[in-house]
């Protein structure tokens, strides 16, 4: 897979933002910086001590909980607590099949927002992308709700090895380039004429085996979203990683030609639409290197 063209740029992004450097997959890629799955329990471990507040509950746990509701009253909303954090959340359980949810839509800002209440990710130059996911059935949608399963096909087929029976994962349909930046002009070529180069980077999961997730916090939401992707161990599906500072992470994705960074709330739900709790600071590099980028979604004239 072209991700693996990243190894060099992975490494450098690591060591800029303050976090060691994993590989991901067979590969060493950008993800292993920014974008990385979970490795086993040592490494949720990590990531809990990193995010206070995280529940110190199991996924294992949690899913068991989640079916023992589902199958109590598959209608009903009910509360699904995490003992070892004292913690409750209010869960909607629902028979319907998932659909396609409205995206949230980060607020552009020009500051980084600061303190203990944020979570900063890499913002990926890419195709906002969604995966619907019930039964043996994926769905593949942009974020104006177009329907790209019969665009990419063998990535649809490759995500019906998803370990859950439903799910919507919100993320990012990325392509890198020689250097391991990302690669929009090529990504928009890929996908016509070579789509089992491209592969989706994760930062949501909205909703999972009967449950909407999205009343959940950003955290307990991450938390759900990361044991999902080191489960399912698919090729072609990432994690984008979440930083404590963000001024770093800019510095960084500044150096290395990346769009910018988007910084969210810990604590909130996901709301579809524009959103203050999610906000979307872009490189200068980046503005400069794209100016003239409207013209690529210029119709010709007929």
């Amino acid at each position: 897979m072209a991700i693996a063209a990243t190894a060099s740029l992975q490494a450098s992004l690591a060591e800029s933002s303050g976090h060691c450097s994993r590989r991901l997959c067979s590969a060493a890629s950008i993800a292993a910086s920014l974008l990385m799955p979970s490795r086993g329990p040592a490494d949720r471990q990590q990531r809990q001590r990193a995010m206070p507040g995280v529940a110190r509950v199991s996924v294992v746990e949690a899913d068991r909980a989640s079916r023992r509701l589902t199958r109590a009253s598959p209608h009903l909303t009910r509360r699904l607590v995490a003992p070892a954090a004292s913690r409750a959340y209010i869960l909607s359980v629902s028979a319907s099949p998932p659909k396609f949810v409205r995206p949230c839509i980060p607020t552009t800002a020009k500051a980084i927002p600061r303190g203990d209440d944020w979570l900063h990710e890499p913002k990926l130059d890419g195709y906002r992308f969604q995966i619907v996911k019930d039964g043996r059935q994926v769905r593949l949608y942009s974020r104006n709700a177009t329907d790209w399963t019969r665009r990419l096909p063998m990535l649809a087929q490759a995500l019906q090895g998803l370990p859950c029976r439903s799910a919507v994962l919100d993320g990012e349909l990325f392509l890198p380039d020689r250097s391991g930046a990302p690669d929009f002009r090529g990504l928009q070529a890929a996908m016509r004429s070579r789509p089992d180069d491209v592969a989706v980077f994760v930062f949501d999961l909205l909703y999972r085996n009967g449950n909407d997730l999205r009343p959940l916090p950003l955290y307990e939401r991450r938390r759900r979203l990361i044991g999902l992707v080191s489960r399912a161990e698919l090729p072609c599906l990432h994690l984008v990683r979440a930083f404590e500072d963000g001024a770093r992470l800019f510095k960084a994705a500044e150096r290395h030609g990346l769009e910018g960074i988007v910084s969210k709330r810990r604590d909130a739900p996901y709301l579809s639409g524009p959103s203050k709790a999610w906000v979307k600071v872009k490189t200068a590099a980046w503005r400069e290197a794209n100016r003239e980028r409207w013209r690529m979604f210029e119709r010709p004239e007929r």
